[in-house]
Order: C-alpha cells, then sequence, then structure tokens
C-alpha cells in the first residue's frame, strides 16, 4: 500500500508528462483498498487541478484534446480521479481537501462550464457532489 501511495506521490508531483497508464492502474487500485485518505488528500488535489484545469474552463479545446487524446484522454483521466476520490470521502481530510477545490476555489463551476458536454465526468461529478453533500449556490 505505501509503494501506490508513494508512486501516486511521484506521479502528482511530477513536472514531466504523466505516463497515464500507469496513473489509471494505480488509481484502480487505490479505489478498491483501503489507504491513507490523509496522506493521499493532496497528491489527488493536485492531480485534480491537473486534469482539471480549471483556469481553463474552455469546453471547446476539451472537445477537440477528447477527441485527439484516445482512450486515456483528459475527460477519462479526471473522471476516474473523481471516482477514485469517492471512495475515500467519508475521511475528513479527503472531504475536506476536495470541498476546497470544488467549492472553494471555482472547480465545480469550472467543471460545469468545461465539463457540461461529457456524460462521464457529469455523472461522475454529481455523484461526489450527492455524496459529499455540497451545494451549488
Amino acid at each position: 500500500m505505501a509503494s501506490l501511495q508513494d508512486l501516486l506521490s511521484q506521479l502528482a508531483n511530477s513536472e514531466e508528462a504523466l505516463d497515464r497508464q500507469v496513473l489509471i492502474q494505480v488509481l484502480r487500485l487505490l479505489s478498491s483498498v483501503p489507504a491513507d485518505a490523509k496522506r493521499l488528500a493532496p497528491d489527488f488535489a493536485t492531480l485534480i487541478k491537473r486534469f482539471g484545469n480549471f483556469a481553463k474552463s474552455d469546453a471547446e479545446s476539451a472537445i477537440v484534446e477528447w477527441r485527439e487524446g484516445g482512450p486515456l484522454n483528459d475527460a477519462h483521466m479526471f473522471s476516474s480521479l473523481l471516482r477514485c476520490v469517492q471512495a475515500y470521502i467519508v475521511d475528513g481530510d479527503m472531504k475536506e481537501q476536495v470541498t476546497s477545490l470544488l467549492t472553494g476555489e471555482g472547480g465545480l463551476a469550472a467543471i460545469i462550464r468545461k465539463w457540461n458536454w461529457n456524460a462521464e465526468v457529469m455523472s461522475v461529478a454529481a455523484g461526489l457532489v450527492v455524496r459529499m453533500g455540497l451545494r451549488y449556490e
């Protein structure tokens, strides 16, 4: 488990292009086994910001990337991250970090603007919002 957590941290903090295949496998494993959510929360936040790219809430460029990005495009990676976060959302540290991202940093509004056309992202984001009891005002 520690090795998976270390690998997630390395991927989150890497300045180079991520190996998306490795990241998706790490996310699948982490979402199916208990881990230290307090330790994972900062890395998940970093990756969500990276793939969510909230500063660029441009749906048109997201659609182009989705068409050209293949099966591990940004939309799929982003929804996979959110799905993995859902597995740990009962932990207070994870919930606090994600709530801050989605409400305090405008992530939820950016997700809606950027990904409203993508059923995978919107479905996972909606489930996360409901599970966390967040309200968009």
